[in-house]
């Protein structure tokens, strides 16, 4: 009975250090997101001087002039960052996982040539190209256009979903890759019917990383 008390206690000190590492973590992502919308129902005044006090009285008008101003098109912003991010997101999900599947699962001459030189334009952010970028937009008429913010996003996007997708596939038995084209499939069709159903969880993640990455971009716009 001692020996099972003990373990008891074990356990539940265990669990409690757990719950209070989650606890702390919780506390410092959500500590941010606590003093934004705090600081959104202070005047600026109010946020300099006291930044961590909770707003009394609350300014409710800051966000209702915000979200029905028409002149600030509060509203008209999120519509284009959201077309921006879903545009790019189907268009990276598209040209990466048909590329990766030429480089997994197709042989050609200069094959492993053409992957070097994709892996190392993983070096260039687009920070350092942000110059020939811009010319080259504004060589095809696309400034205050969102096709200028999609068409580069998906481009220095490609590069690292194309290797992730490439491994994933190249897991894939060529043995099912057999059976489909004796079946009468062809290499699009074992694409589209067999290898991107497999690969959903996997579309799902990089379709989510892309997201995210299109809709915290600051620098492009």
């Amino acid at each position: 009975m001692s020996s099972m008390a003990m373990s008891k206690s074990r356990k539940v000190v265990s669990y409690g250090a757990q719950y209070a590492v989650l606890a702390i973590v919780a506390i410092i992502v959500l500590a941010p997101m606590a003093l934004l919308v705090m600081g959104g129902l202070k005047t600026r005044g109010e946020v300099m001087t006291s930044p961590y006090t909770l707003p009394n009285p609350p300014r409710i008008e800051n966000w209702t002039e915000i979200l029905s101003k028409p002149s600030f098109s509060f509203w008209q912003m999120m519509g284009n960052s959201f077309i921006v991010m879903v545009a790019t997101t189907i268009g990276v999900l598209i040209i990466s996982s048909m590329t990766a599947f030429v480089f997994s699962r197709m042989a050609f001459r200069g094959r492993d040539v053409l992957l070097n030189i994709l892996t190392l334009s993983l070096l260039f952010p687009l920070i350092i190209a942000i110059l020939p970028v811009y010319i080259v937009v504004r060589q095809m008429g696309l400034l205050n256009n969102l096709w200028g913010l999609i068409l580069p996003q998906i481009a220095f996007a490609l590069a690292g979903n194309i290797i992730i997708l490439r491994g994933f596939f190249r897991a894939i038995p060529m043995e099912l890759q057999d059976a489909a084209y004796v079946d009468g499939c062809t290499a699009v069709g074992f694409f589209c019917r067999v290898l991107l159903p497999l690969s959903r969880p996997l579309l799902g993640a990089v379709a989510a990383l892309v997201m995210i990455a299109s809709w915290n971009e600051l620098f492009l716009p």
